[in-house]
Parts: structure tokens; C-alpha cells; sequence
């Protein structure tokens, strides 16, 4: 069955308003939307990437991206990356990336690879998240708490201390097991560990 030529023209139209509002999705979503090709070359970065960096998509394609990851994260970064590639498997780091001011900001990245009906990769789709303002709210929240203990036990106070809501209980000695005796006036502490 042929298309009459208005008929292919009506599917080509439909195809560029499809990929035009695709493309609108993908520039509103508030993260940093990328693609690669099977082998991790950049094939797309959103809008949002370029504001970012403040760079055009030249700047960022292929392995251009690595120039715009902290220097110091680059390799666990690079490594995380490349077993992704070579295994096939999702891929996920947290690392810095130097906004367009030159800061840098910690940032949350995941990739998950698109296969066809082979099971071949044919696309890895991926998303970056700027986690900077969580990381400062955890660190200011860790650095309260240990002010409070430390306030707590130069006081001679020892109340329990919250880790993430929980209320978890100090055991604090200022004696040493041995002899049961004072230790230097010096406190230690047996505090629970928690995942973080």
C-alpha cells in the first residue's frame, strides 16, 4: 500500500512535532538529561547542561563532558563509567561539575543503557542532579551534632544524640576498663554506627 505524497508529508510533520516536544521535555526536566552511543560518546546533553557549564554542545560532545568533572573525581568517575560501558550494567557516581561561574557542585549521575530487541546496547540515557544544597544541609546537620556532644560531654552531660531521626543512646566512660580508674580526664565514646 503506497502513501500519497500529502500522507508522507501529514507522518513527517507528525514525526518533528513529536521530536520537537520530546526535546521541550527534556529541556524543562530540572536536571541535566545526556545520551551516549553504545560506546559512551556523547550524542546528546539538554539545554539545561550547556546553561550550566556555560559551554555549546561542541564543548561537551564526545568526551568533552570530562573537562567540565572536578579533577579529583575524574577517576573513580572515568572508572565507574567505562565498567557501565564494558559490562552493560546501570551506571552511578557522585562527583563535582564546574558550573559556568567556575564552581563546582556535587552532583548525583546515573545512566542506564537502552537495548534493542537483540539485547544489544544501542543507547546509554543518563541524568545528573545537583545534590550540592543536600550535602551542605547533612554536613551542617553532622556538624551540629558533634558540637552538641562535644558541648555535652566538656559539660559532664551525656545525653543521647539523634543520628538521621533516631534517637540512638551514648555510652560514655571517663574511666579506663582495666583499672577502672580516670583516664587523663579524657572522655571516649561507643557510639552505633549508621549508615550515612
Amino acid at each position: 500500500m503506497r502513501r500519497s505524497p500529502e500522507q508522507a508529508a501529514n507522518g513527517e510533520g507528525a514525526i518533528r512535532d513529536g521530536e520537537y516536544k520530546l526535546r521541550q521535555i527534556l529541556d524543562t526536566v530540572p536536571s541535566l538529561v545526556w545520551a551516549t552511543g553504545p560506546n559512551g560518546e556523547n550524542t546528546y546533553a539538554n539545554q539545561r547542561i550547556l546553561d550550566y557549564i556555560g559551554a555549546p554542545y561542541e564543548d561537551f560532545r564526545d568526551l568533552g563532558w570530562q573537562r567540565f568533572v572536578h579533577p579529583d573525581d575524574l577517576p573513580e568517575t572515568l572508572k565507574a563509567f567505562h565498567h557501565a560501558i564494558e559490562t552493560g550494567t546501570s551506571y552511578e557516581t557522585v562527583h563535582r561539575v564546574r558550573r559556568a561561574d567556575g564552581e563546582f557542585h556535587w552532583h548525583r549521575t546515573r545512566g542506564e543503557p537502552m537495548r534493542d530487541r537483540e539485547g544489544q546496547i544501542i543507547q546509554w540515557y543518563g541524568l545528573t542532579v545537583d545534590v550540592d544544597e543536600e550535602r551542605l544541609r547533612r554536613s551542617e546537620a553532622y556538624l551540629a551534632e558533634a558540637q552538641s556532644v562535644t558541648q555535652a560531654v566538656s559539660a559532664g552531660r551525656f545525653p543521647p544524640a539523634t543520628f538521621t531521626g533516631r534517637t540512638k543512646p551514648f555510652a560514655f566512660s571517663n574511666t579506663t576498663r582495666a583499672s577502672n580508674r580516670p583516664w587523663n580526664g579524657c572522655y571516649s565514646a561507643f557510639i552505633p554506627t549508621t549508615s550515612r
